[in-house]
């Protein structure tokens, strides 16, 4: 009789700590099964971003496929502005790397300024964080390459560990394709 009672005591203990063992495998599959079950390609275009101190008399914007720089106009009687140094860098998606280039380099090459590459890929800045309720807020220092539910966090590198740089990243343009 005591057989039964210690089986039946058993099974109980056996149930009561697998439901939090499925739970947690469960959890596992429910955050990491689309990463596993992805059928989106990799991205294959590269992008030119720079990096700097921001200035409005001194603008790099996308014409005609190449990077251009847009002087604005000084009124009178104020002193010629600075311009601030900035840092052009290649990022290369397939590395996850950056390497910085000469300004030169940089006007020279073939950019498309569209938000999408030709394969989809955006990049968005931000993540939100937090638990549950309680502390959510969003990152903007970090940046992600994007497409439907693909995500892939960016390291994209700065000129310098001054934490200012890192606010200063901006978009120019996608490269062609690294085949």
């Amino acid at each position: 009789m005591s057989g039964q009672s210690d089986r039946k005591q058993n099974i109980s203990l056996i149930i009561g700590l697998s439901i939090p063992v499925a739970m947690i495998f469960f959890v596992a599959i429910a955050i990491n099964g689309p990463r596993w079950f992805n059928t989106i390609e990799a991205p294959k275009h590269d992008f030119l971003y720079l990096s700097g101190q921001p200035n409005p008399y001194f603008t790099y914007l996308v014409q005609d496929g190449y990077v251009t720089l847009k002087e604005g106009t000084v009124q009178e009687g104020n002193s010629k502005p600075v311009k601030n140094p900035v840092h052009f860098f290649i990022h290369d998606v397939s590395e996850n790397t950056s390497r910085e280039i000469p300004e030169k380099e940089a006007l020279s090459l073939p950019v498309d300024g569209s938000v999408r590459s030709a394969d989809g890929f955006a990049l968005e800045s931000g993540r939100r964080g937090g638990w549950f309720l309680f502390g959510y807020s969003r990152d903007y220092r970090s940046r992600y390459l994007v497409k439907e539910n693909y995500s892939q966090k960016l390291n994209l590198e700065t000129p310098s560990s001054n934490y200012s740089y890192y606010w200063n990243i901006q978009f120019l343009g996608w490269l062609s394709t690294n085949e």
